[in-house]
């Protein structure tokens, strides 16, 4: 059998030094309620229920001060911090406090950031709003596409996978009712982990191959670099010959100037305020081919990705559908660095077809 223990061991502070036990103290017979009200009835505890309890008026100073009020100096040296710089805007509240020495629950400094100051944690945005001219010419492109059969696309892009990296976007402490995009941050920091780069190809009906990036060799870096420096000869050459037809009358490329020439002309004649400026005669630079040099981070570049992506994935892909299909395609990518310096560098895709 147990040992059975009376009240006076489970709450001693209830009951006076001199009943310790039930038998000697006649409060405990009349059981929990009885010393929990007779507890309550005291003069601290009443005196502070009678002094909270004001109806319906407003008090002027709460009934429980707050731990940081609003003359505090700790509320402005949090704002200071949080807004510091770009580092310190991408940092929590919880970070902010933590630098300040102000130790605090969780809640009450966001309490603090919200009410005090108006701040509150955004998504970042890394690219600027589109200005009208760029929303004009992109609503001018989907009533294009929407006049298109589906059949007709290809759709090709690339997706990171990241291993040990917060899955979480970031944030960053700005007011309420800013601009975000006056707030555009680049963070290229990466975490700890490391990711993986997947591109691949669709089209209604198809799937395209999967293809994952692997960071080349130096042997490799040092065979493309003279691949591409001959290139880029062979490409100074074309550019020579088509500026010295473009003297000769008679040829393709004169005739092309002249025509030129009178679309200019024309454009001169009209010029109005609303112009930009006044164009040039003799636009030799339309002959004029990019030469592109390589990226020296040994990431993934124009280069590689014209190479290993288009050459030797997108562009066998749409020549099946092509072939099968009897139909010409589309290949739909964004605007991504990669995608537009290898879009003006490659020259396969004109001969086969692709658009």
């Amino acid at each position: 059998m147990g040992t059975q223990l009376g009240i006076g061991h489970m709450y001693p502070k209830y009951l006076n030094s001199d009943a310790r036990s039930c038998s000697q103290n006649p409060i405990i017979k009349s059981g929990f309620h009885t010393i929990i009200v007779k507890r309550a009835q005291g003069v601290e505890i009443g005196d502070l229920l009678k002094a909270t309890n004001t109806g319906n008026k407003k008090r002027e100073t709460p009934a429980v001060p707050p731990k940081f009020p609003p003359e505090n100096e700790v509320l402005e040296k949090l704002k200071n911090l949080a807004m510091q710089d770009e580092e310190h805007q991408l940092w929590t509240f919880l970070q902010i406090a933590q630098e300040a020495g102000v130790k605090a629950a969780s809640l009450t400094i966001y309490r603090i950031m919200h009410k005090y100051h108006g701040l509150y944690r955004y998504c970042l945005r890394h690219k600027p709003i589109l200005d009208a001219n760029t929303m004009e010419k992109c609503l001018r492109l989907v009533n294009w596409a929407l006049a298109q059969l589906i059949e007709s696309f290809v759709y090709s892009d690339e997706m990171i996978l990241e291993v040990g990296t917060p899955w979480s976007r970031k944030k960053i402490t700005r007011q309420t009712g800013e601009d975000p995009y006056q707030l555009l941050i680049h963070n290229n920091k990466k975490g700890n982990g490391f990711s993986i780069m997947i591109s691949a190809s669709i089209s209604l009906g198809y799937k395209g191959p999967i293809w994952i990036w692997v960071k080349e060799t130096p042997e490799e870096r040092r065979e493309n670099a003279k691949k591409l420096q001959q290139e880029n000869i062979r490409t100074a050459e074309r550019v020579a010959q088509l500026l010295a037809n473009a003297t000769i009358p008679g040829t393709l490329e004169y005739n092309y100037i002249q025509a030129l020439n009178h679309e200019i002309d024309h454009y001169n004649e009209y010029y109005g305020p609303n112009n930009s400026c006044r164009l040039c005669r003799h636009p030799y630079w339309e002959f004029g081919k990019e030469t592109h040099m390589r990226s020296t981070d040994g990431g993934m570049d124009w280069f590689m990705y014209r190479k290993h992506v288009l050459q030797d994935q997108v562009y066998p892909f749409i020549t099946q559908i092509q072939q099968e299909m009897g139909r010409q395609c589309w290949l739909a990518e964004d605007n991504a660095g990669n995608h537009t310096a290898a879009a003006r560098m490659d020259h396969q895709a004109e001969v086969l077809g692709v658009r």
